[in-house]
């Protein structure tokens, strides 16, 4: 798929609204309003019926700097917050990670269904590339 920038619509601190002409060989074009990551220009999400998605709002009110999770992915799935926790996510669900909470562990024991996801794992995050860490693992985890 080829995207084309065509404008931006609106800019705020941590994201843009571009419209944007996306194309597909042997489809018609298609305009999407999409919302980007400011300064690297990542896909956040795309606005639908003229409403900000719940991401984005989210996004805003915590005020999380979003990012990929690595370079190979074409969608940004955590973020940090200015108290240097991060979040992780997906269409599914969200969750933040801090120093204190769980190294998040997709395989945590069963028997743990009932507790919040920042107690899924053996190890206590200890710095904030760990947080960044549980915030990978559980967008993975989610996203799937």
């Amino acid at each position: 798929m080829i995207t084309k920038h065509v404008r931006v619509m609106k800019r705020w601190p941590l994201f843009s609204l571009n419209k944007e002409r996306w194309l597909q060989s042997g489809c018609p074009s298609i305009e999407m309003e999409v919302y980007r990551t400011v300064p690297k220009d990542e896909f956040l999400d795309c606005r639908h019926r003229n409403g900000r998605p719940g991401l984005i709002r989210f996004i805003e009110r915590e005020q999380v700097t979003a990012e990929k999770v690595s370079e190979s992915h074409s969608v940004c799935s955590i973020g940090r917050s200015p108290d240097g926790s991060w979040w992780g996510w997906s269409h599914r669900a969200r969750c933040r990670f801090r120093v204190g909470d769980r190294l998040f562990r997709e395989d945590f024991p069963s028997q743990t269904d009932n507790l919040p996801f920042i107690e899924w794992g053996d190890v206590v995050i200890q710095s904030e590339d760990q947080a960044r860490e549980a915030a990978c693992n559980f967008a993975a985890y989610v996203s799937y």
